[in-house]
């Protein structure tokens, strides 16, 4: 599909792990780097100009949540500089409860200037609802540029979530070219075709000679109907991220 895996052999349970996909045609590297006893998957890109760091977490419910908050603020401190930081991944820490960890974790992630994009619940057990499953991103682009989408769909028991981050690309346009649209005028075909002489149509008993008379007669109605005008088209760069095989 022309992307490389990323894993970061997590070994915990079975549960335990995460994959990352990244276009091959990206220049990138990353590192698995450990959070407490979580082992996070640290993307680091450029595209555009723009450094992009991405850290994928998975951090299992069986790891103290406290201690992982402390541990999340020493990393966040020494990560280093990049334009967009996004934080992704299943935390196992309910930001919609407000209890200590929550607020404290919260309070971590707003001290080092990272907002919230999925603050709905991503997983739904019966009455309960939490959202475990985060973005959160420390940026220098316009907010406008960023939104989310949580995929309500019953894959799994959680919800799949999306991200989409507008870096305002600045397309190529290559010079202007003159092409030609063709557009036919059913108006006058339907009056050539009414007005066309089927004798010779009504005539023939064999069925090939039939079609081929009425295609033939039908396919000249239809070229003298047709008319092309030139119009001006602008080449622009196509995505680079989509793929035969994600459409």
């Amino acid at each position: 599909m022309g992307y490389d895996l990323l894993y970061n052999k997590g070994c915990l349970n079975q549960n335990d792990g995460i994959i990352v996909y990244v276009k091959s045609t990206f220049i990138y590297t990353h590192l698995v780097v450990g959070i407490r006893d979580v082992k996070a998957i640290k993307l680091n890109l450029s595209l555009d100009g723009k450094k992009i760091a991405i850290s994928s977490i998975y951090k299992s419910p069986t790891i103290c949540q406290k201690m992982f908050s402390m541990e999340i603020l020493n990393y966040l401190q020494n990560v280093g500089k990049s334009d967009i930081h996004v934080i992704a991944g299943d935390v196992n820490i309910n930001i919609l409860s407000p209890n200590e960890i929550s607020q404290e974790y919260l309070n971590i992630l707003n001290a080092e200037q990272f907002i919230s994009y999925i603050n709905k619940p991503t997983r739904i057990q019966g009455n309960s609802q939490s959202c475990i499953d985060h973005f959160f991103i420390k940026s220098s682009i316009n907010e406008q540029n960023i939104s989310s989408i949580i995929y309500e769909a019953d894959i799994t028991d959680h919800f799949p979530i999306m991200l989409f981050i507008n870096l305002e690309r600045k397309i190529s346009h290559r010079a202007e070219s003159n092409q030609c649209k063709q557009y036919i005028n059913y108006n006058n075909l339907k009056r050539d075709l009414q007005a066309e002489n089927w004798e010779d149509l009504y005539n023939n008993n064999n069925i090939d000679n039939m079609t081929s008379i009425f295609l033939g007669k039908l396919k000249n109605s239809i070229i003298n109907n047709t008319n092309q005008i030139k119009i001006k088209t602008k080449n622009v760069r196509k995505s680079e991220w989509i793929t035969p095989g994600i459409i």
